[in-house]
């Protein structure tokens, strides 16, 4: 036990020495492209459901800008069949006909927190696994139908993902997801659900598996899909 604590101490020390000094907010800009102050941009973000999701990037003259993108939610209609196709070869198994996919997406450059946005070692994903696997076991209680996935985009460097994380990680090589899901890069990452009537709600920005598996109620996923209720 004592050994144990000496090296998650040593390791909590060397991610805090080698931390990623994130540039600090230079420019706020509203979803129209107009800037507005800090505060401004605060009470539309902090919001308890905002509106928007927001994106970070680094301008030319090194600034962060922090902008209100797009929306925190978009739902469409699609094939469900061949994307069901499509998830049985990413995860090389066969799922029956009535999965519900739930999908969590972390995008390049993505300045999220303090640590590098590109840059994943193997004590940053191995807490993400633990986190994850913990989530996951408890809205598998509630729906057993559901599946879940962490894809993360292409350009990312991660390191070789254990026999465990390589049964909930996975690489969007092919750019599939990011092009036919996740269409608009969000701070923190997004979710999807995918229900096999080929509804499928996307929440952009930062949230959880637990939350995520909350819009599967009726009475939540009916706000977004009205007609789900006469089915």
């Amino acid at each position: 036990m004592i050994r144990y604590l000496f090296y998650l101490t040593l390791a909590s020390i060397l991610i805090s020495c080698n931390s990623y000094k994130l540039p600090p907010t230079k420019y706020y800009i509203d979803v129209d492209g107009k800037e507005i102050s800090e505060k401004e941009f605060d009470l539309k973000w902090r919001n308890f459901t905002p509106k928007y999701a927001g994106v970070k990037y680094i301008a030319k003259d090194s600034g962060m800008v922090f902008k209100l993108s797009h929306p925190t939610y978009e739902k469409y209609k699609i094939a469900y069949k061949p994307f069901h196709e499509t998830m049985e070869q990413l995860k090389g198994q066969k799922f029956s006909d009535s999965t519900i996919f739930m999908l969590d997406y972390t995008f390049k450059d993505d300045y999220c927190d303090s640590a590098p946005p590109n840059n994943w070692n193997n004590l940053r994903l191995d807490h993400r696994y633990q986190y994850i696997k913990a989530q996951r076991k408890i809205v598998k209680k509630e729906y057993e139908n559901l599946v879940y996935a962490k894809l993360f985009e292409k350009g990312i460097k991660l390191p070789t993902f254990s026999k465990k994380q390589q049964e909930i990680f996975f690489v969007d090589r092919s750019g599939f997801f990011r092009k036919k899901v996740f269409k608009n890069p969000s701070l923190c990452g997004s979710f999807a659900i995918i229900k096999p009537n080929g509804e499928m709600l996307v929440r952009n920005g930062e949230y959880g598996i637990s939350g995520m598996a909350e819009h599967l109620k009726p009475e939540n996923w009916e706000l977004f899909f009205p007609d789900a209720a006469k089915n």
